[in-house]
């Protein structure tokens, strides 16, 4: 019994986390954070505008995020 609780509360854990981690990364791509970032021309990173290479870099993060929570918290 108290073996399945601590599963439960470890699982609990795991979900609070990484629904912080996946907050922090839609954050990115949102007002004001990605207003403010994403309006940067200059300078070029990886022969790309930034305002361009940002939006790529942190839609991909949370893409990463929602993928690596999906497996590490619903593979169960």
């Amino acid at each position: 019994m108290q073996e399945q609780k601590k599963e439960l509360v470890s699982r609990k854990k795991r979900s609070i986390v990484f629904t912080i981690i996946w907050l922090v990364g839609f954050s990115l791509v949102n007002y004001p954070i990605g207003a403010w970032a994403g309006q940067k021309i200059y300078p070029f990173v990886l022969g790309m505008p930034f305002s361009l290479f940002y939006f790529w870099s942190a839609y991909s993060l949370l893409i990463a995020i929602g993928i690596i929570m999906a497996w590490k918290l619903w593979r169960d």
